[in-house]
């Protein structure tokens, strides 16, 4: 038990102690604090944000947590790619970005064991959106952002032969290189779904190059903000290409790392 709830337990033994010509009094602090103490000891909804440039693993990662333990997903880039607004390179604006995560917490907070955030947030202003949410609106939440690290070069050769189902319900993603463990089973046709996998055009190599450039320039800025909030904010890496281990043994680490057993 922590110090707070031992704290709040010795307020309500000492208010339980009051003479009895305080009962009014007595009354009113006991509704007080069995209310603290509900919300003390209430257990905290876990909240996972992914960060990391495109080709980074994020939507992988996610879609693979979300099938296996059913935590509600909210990815900005999928929002970004269905309303065509993704597609040059430039970051979405705050005040956009910012509504469709509230508008999306608003009705799955509640109903979720969990939730996931893919590729959001993208700025500090973002980030203080986010724990603002989490903290004054929605409350009581386990908040823990894992960064993606890459490799420019990898990123866009793996982006560059990236392709995805043309069925936006499904949206699977496959990688066509050579020690890819993401390589369609039946050519260009989804394992999950049977539809056509196409290319996205923000996965030509100059749209790429200008995303890793803008990413990398908030990347130092999000990462510090996270550092002096003192959140839980960790790193890891997907290596797509890496024999060593495979991809499901990948997610068994970064399962680990965030505490999912």
């Amino acid at each position: 038990m922590d110090s707070i709830k031992k704290f709040l337990l010795v307020i309500v033994i000492s208010i339980l102690m009051l003479p009895a010509r305080t009962f009014s009094m007595k009354k009113l602090c006991k509704k007080l604090i069995v209310r603290s103490l509900s919300i003390g000891f209430r257990k905290k909804k876990k909240v996972l944000v992914l960060m990391g440039p495109p080709g980074s693993g994020k939507t992988t990662l996610s879609n693979m947590l979300s099938e296996e333990i059913n935590w509600s997903k909210f990815s900005a880039g999928k929002i970004c790619k269905n309303l065509n607004i993704s597609e040059s390179g430039e970051l979405v604006a705050d005040e956009f970005i910012c509504l469709e995560l509230k508008n999306w917490l608003n009705e799955n907070f509640s109903s979720s064991s969990g939730i996931i955030i893919d590729g959001f947030p993208r700025t500090v202003k973002q980030a203080k959106s986010l724990n603002s949410l989490l903290g004054d609106n929605l409350g009581h939440s386990d908040l823990k952002v894992v960064s993606l690290k890459y490799d420019p070069e990898t990123i866009i050769y793996q982006t560059s032969n990236r392709y995805v189902c043309s069925n936006k319900e499904c949206s699977k993603v496959y990688l066509l290189t050579d020690c890819s463990s993401l390589v369609p089973k039946k050519g260009m046709i989804c394992d999950r779904c049977s539809s056509t996998l196409v290319r996205r055009r923000d996965d030509e190599p100059e749209i790429v190059e200008k995303r890793l450039k803008a990413y990398h320039g908030y990347e130092k800025k999000l990462t510090s903000f996270y550092k002096n909030e003192h959140l839980d904010f960790v790193a890891f890496k997907l290596d797509f290409d890496d024999s060593a281990l495979s991809l499901d043994e990948q997610f068994e680490k970064f399962k680990e790392l965030i505490g999912i057993n």
